[in-house]
């Protein structure tokens, strides 16, 4: 098998944030996913990480905060030329 059809490793499961805290909604860190009001967009859409609603607040978990990003790994490709 030559190199450029090498079975690539799979990455390690992302480890950005702490499992088992709590992000509001406007935590600075929910920056690497997307801006604050692009995650109330995709929450109206029904799109993006999972979240819960307490009232008016919106609380993600560390946990489902990896668990998405992993999801949206892009592995590319080479093309030949």
């Amino acid at each position: 098998m030559d190199e450029q059809n090498a079975p690539r490793p799979k990455s390690a499961p992302s480890t950005h944030f702490e499992d088992n805290h709590y992000y509001r909604s406007n935590d600075p860190a929910l920056s690497i996913i997307a801006t604050r009001g692009t995650l109330a967009t995709w929450r109206w859409m029904g799109r993006g990480p999972r979240y819960r609603k307490f009232g008016n607040r919106i609380l993600y978990l560390g946990s489902d905060l990896n668990a998405w990003l992993d999801a949206h790994v892009v592995e590319p490709t080479m093309r030949e030329a």
